[in-house]
């Protein structure tokens, strides 16, 4: 495992909203990246105006363009990025306990939210590229809840 963040400021004074997704192959073609990007939730608009949106309905050039534009406005938008490698997720899979990509993928995107929260992130709402009935949101409620944060989950 890899792992990549960039901090911004004000994140630890404002309420921010955080979006979740991911993007790979998977175990056979190459590695799985998982990403979530934040920023305060009075910069919404301003996201919003960036053509930001789940990667698998963008283009690969609206996605060099949006994150071209999001290094131009880095004082507001922060990240955190883990790749996962083709052999650990392989590892993983075939092992004794049955650790399945979904499993892996939760997993790691809730790892990801710990992490910006653990730095003082004011974490408010959450977008996930997934259905209301997918797992993760049940299990990121109960992680969310443990650590003792209240979020509210947004669905795209």
């Amino acid at each position: 495992k890899q792992w990549y963040q960039r901090r911004v400021r004000g994140c630890k004074e404002e309420d921010c909203c955080v979006g979740i997704d991911e993007a790979g192959r998977g175990p056979v073609l190459g590695p799985m990246v998982y990403g979530i990007a934040y920023c305060p939730v009075s910069k919404i608009p301003d996201i919003e105006s960036l053509g930001v949106a789940d990667s698998k309905q963008l283009k690969e050039s609206d996605r060099d363009e949006i994150l071209e534009k999001i290094h131009e406005n880095s004082d507001y938008v922060g990240y955190c990025v883990t790749v996962l490698s083709p052999n650990y997720l392989s590892t993983s899979m075939l092992g004794r306990e049955n650790y399945n990509l979904n499993a892996i993928s939760h997993d790691t995107a809730i790892s990801l939210l710990k992490k910006i929260i653990a730095r003082g992130v004011k974490v408010k709402c959450i977008s996930l590229s997934s259905h209301k009935d997918d797992s993760i949101s049940l299990k990121a409620n109960y992680q969310i809840d443990y650590i003792g944060t209240s979020i509210k989950l947004n669905f795209r």
